[in-house]
């Protein structure tokens, strides 16, 4: 019976794998044929016949030697399953593994939409290697929507987006959806509207931002204007769309981005990411947030919007928040129900406070901070719209073991996650970030030890400590 098993196992591995069909796009060709070879490939992205393409196939879009451009959208119409996602990616043959560019030219047109209609939603897409650029201010790529039905299962990685006008990537209404190793230029633009890397609107669930490099940047012409803004990373939702349902289980992960923003002096509205009308559970780790100008707001900025039904927990942990003015907040949080915040680099030179509490009654648990700020005397947070002094901070039990101190990095302002490490300054005051409330360490704190080692954030020490740790049983 159990060779029988085992058999039939095997049998239905087997048809599932032959099952998938490779498919093939490219505008070279004489004429479409019927997209089953770089012979046959189909001309453009419009002659695709999606009724075609399965879950678990692959379309390739050929990108030449070095690159080619489609100058039309992509518009996938099919869905694939959790298990069998249809990949929409670059040719892997000789002559086609250059980089497809699909660019569209307008203020009406999208480079790329998973919600085309209500009866179309596309789940379960992994669109990689493609270059995308476009014109429309409300994003150029478009996933989700809240006016259908809800899109699952969304992978977009190692994409490059272009655009000059307003939101790179648009999200909204997703589940299970991963973002990942992205590269993301907005701007520079005079245009009086919302200029974000990412922008993610709820409901949603479970979605997870990571590894991305985000250039952010508006003119927006007029000194002062408001209503517009530069944001690395923005996730808001309406009241009655909260981004994260809590009890659900669903997480929000934003961890090992890269945000650099390099706004005009005057631009009175830029945050590295603005989390507002939110709830649930919040990871918003090993980033580093760097804003060259920027004349006020937040590097990382956690609110509610008024909703005090919301239930927001938030671990800000291992990020380096790099700042050139000293009217901005590093961090800040309204409504929150609590917010870990440990074992971040604070490098503030121009100004005094680092951190802005504006509920006094946010469960906090701040510590393990590496702060370089102005002074060490004067003040260093506002609680509750309060000033403290740094002795007054820590009477009231915060950062106990944090440091005020100046240190330094590879090459201040510069465009790559490589110029923030630190080559002065060091102090011993991290701690093993998130030991679990047995003490013990877990295999995942080790790989994140061993990550920020290599990228010279802690001392070899630090982690030889926590592999001693996990291996000895605690």
């Amino acid at each position: 019976m159990n060779k029988i098993i085992i058999l039939t196992l095997v049998l239905i591995l087997s048809l599932s794998s032959v099952s998938a069909v490779n498919w093939y796009v490219d505008n070279a060709v004489a004429t479409s044929g019927t997209g089953q070879s770089w012979s046959t490939a189909w001309k453009n992205l419009a002659n695709i016949n999606w009724v075609s393409v399965k879950p678990g196939d692959t379309v390739y879009i050929s990108g030449g030697t070095t690159s080619k451009t489609y100058y039309e959208s992509l518009y996938p119409l099919a869905s694939g399953t959790a298990n069998n996602p249809i990949k929409i990616t670059r040719g892997i043959t000789a002559g086609h593994t250059g980089t497809p560019i699909i660019s569209v030219t307008g203020t009406t047109s999208r480079a790329l939409w998973l919600t085309r209609s209500s009866n179309n939603n596309q789940n379960y897409l992994e669109v990689s290697y493609l270059k995308f650029k476009g014109e429309r201010a409300d994003g150029i790529i478009v996933i989700g929507s809240q006016s259908y039905n809800s899109t699952y299962g969304t992978v977009l990685s190692h994409n490059e987006i272009e655009h000059p006008l307003g939101l790179g990537i648009k999200v909204e209404n997703v589940y299970n959806t991963k973002i990942l190793n992205n590269y993301i230029y907005t701007g520079p633009t005079d245009f009086n509207d919302d200029v974000d890397g990412i922008y993610v609107a709820g409901p949603g669930n479970n979605i997870e931002i990571g590894f991305n490099k985000i250039f952010a940047q508006s003119t927006r012409g007029d000194a002062g204007v408001v209503g517009a803004h530069n944001d690395g990373i923005q996730i808001s939702s309406s009241p009655k769309d909260r981004l994260i349902a809590w009890g659900t289980g669903g997480v929000t992960s934003i961890h090992d981005n890269f945000l650099l923003q390099n706004p005009p002096s005057y631009i009175n509205q830029t945050a590295g990411m603005f989390l507002n009308s939110l709830d649930g559970d919040y990871q918003i780790h090993n980033n580093i947030l760097v804003n060259t100008a920027g004349t006020w707001n937040h590097m990382i900025y956690l609110g509610n919007n008024g909703v005090t039904t919301r239930h927001i927990t938030a671990n800000v942990t291992n990020n380096t928040i790099v700042l050139n003015n000293g009217l901005m907040y590093p961090f800040e949080t309204k409504g929150v129900y609590s917010a870990s915040f440990r074992n971040n680099k604070i490098y503030k030179p121009a100004g005094d406070h680092a951190i802005f509490i504006r509920d006094t009654n946010t469960i906090l648990d701040i510590d393990y901070n590496h702060y370089y700020l102005k002074s060490t005397t004067l003040k260093q947070v506002s609680f509750g719209s309060v000033s403290k002094s740094w002795s007054e901070w820590q009477n009231m039990g915060y950062d106990l073991h944090s440091t005020i101190g100046p240190f330094s990095f590879v090459n201040i302002w510069g465009t790559n996650p490589e110029d923030y490490k630190i080559v002065s300054g060091e102090t011993a005051s991290y701690h093993p970030a998130d030991l679990n409330t047995d003490g013990c360490i877990s295999l995942g704190e080790i790989s994140t030890y061993v990550g920020r080692w290599l990228n010279g954030e802690i001392t070899l020490s630090t982690v030889s400590s926590g592999v001693s740790k996990w291996v000895g049983g605690c």
